[in-house]
């Protein structure tokens, strides 16, 4: 299944045109990614402080 279907198959009683799934899909990559890169630098900050208590 293609992103585009995936994201318009969210809002069955709503017809999407594919510029508008395509902002949905590009701005849930972003949100994504942000989570994504918080959670990896958070993680760095946690073996960093560990090791220091060493």
């Amino acid at each position: 299944m293609k992103k585009l279907e995936i994201v318009k198959s969210w809002y069955p009683n709503e017809t999407l045109s594919d510029d508008d799934a395509s902002r949905i899909y590009e701005r849930l990559l972003q949100l994504f990614l942000l989570f994504y890169n918080e959670d990896n630098l958070t993680n760095e900050r946690e073996v960093t402080n560990e090791s220091e208590k060493k």
